[in-house]
């Protein structure tokens, strides 16, 4: 139940996010309204590009402490277990994760085995956010006009797949923030050329993605929630079938 509930915590933080990135979208949705006016007095010759970023603390609180439940409901679902193993207490999911990289096996054990990566990412991405280092996530739109067209888009808000590095010197680790974004921008247009030589653009687009080894904040709360689903899952299904007694260690 402990675990359930913390679960249920994460998830609320979840869709604080997605409320926040809806709010966002929304707002690049009335940007994108008014810009289209301005298109319309431009001049086809006339391209320019403009926008804004800046940190998104919000974000930040509320992936910290998603991270703080999904790593304080594996530490109960743990201790859950660690009660159907002889000589062993713990209310820590990394005693389970030493035993594992120790070599020893048994039911409960070789659950965690299957889900060990994601375990230990879990575990230390939670460590290194609330612990040693303050993330910092950037947000904001941009506006763009080509040949007498304008559109704006939102740059969405990315942070490390894996746990990133933990950097002790904050100079280093601020640089390394300022010069990775996380984000590729990527565009593209389409001009036919006229009988008497002009170029006109009749399309073009842009939008950011996710640059390699980076994940949209809103996906990695949703793949992290799965993920402990499926332990969670599996790990009250084989205390099932030891109908909650002992479960071997070897």
């Amino acid at each position: 139940m402990y675990a359930f509930r913390k679960y249920c915590a994460a998830e609320y933080h979840f869709k604080r996010v997605l409320r926040f990135v809806r709010e966002e979208e929304e707002k690049v949705k009335a940007l994108r309204r008014s810009v289209k006016d301005v298109s319309k007095m431009g001049r086809p010759e006339v391209r320019f590009k403009m926008g804004s970023s800046g940190t998104c603390d919000h974000y930040v609180y509320e992936l910290s402490a998603f991270l703080a439940a999904i790593k304080s409901s594996l530490d109960f679902v743990a201790s859950a277990a660690s009660v159907h193993i002889r000589g062993v207490a713990t209310d820590t999911i990394s005693t389970f994760i030493n035993m594992v990289d120790g070599g020893q096996t048994g039911p409960i054990l070789d659950e965690c085995r299957k889900h060990l990566e994601w375990l230990k990412s879990a575990r230390d991405y939670r460590d290194l956010v609330v612990h040693r280092r303050i993330m910092t996530i950037s947000g904001g739109h941009e506006v763009r006009s080509v040949g007498g067209q304008t559109s704006a888009v939102r740059r969405p808000l990315v942070i490390p797949e894996k746990p990133p590095s933990y950097v002790p010197d904050t100079r280093a680790a601020r640089m390394m923030e300022e010069e990775v974004s996380g984000l590729m921008s990527l565009y593209g247009e389409t001009t036919v050329t006229h009988d008497d030589g002009k170029k006109e653009v009749i399309e073009f687009s842009h939008e950011f993605r996710a640059a390699p080894e980076y994940v949209l904040i809103e996906d990695f709360m949703q793949r992290n929630l799965q993920s402990f689903e499926k332990f969670f899952v599996d790990i009250i299904r084989t205390l099932s079938g030891l109908k909650f007694g002992y479960a071997e260690v070897r």
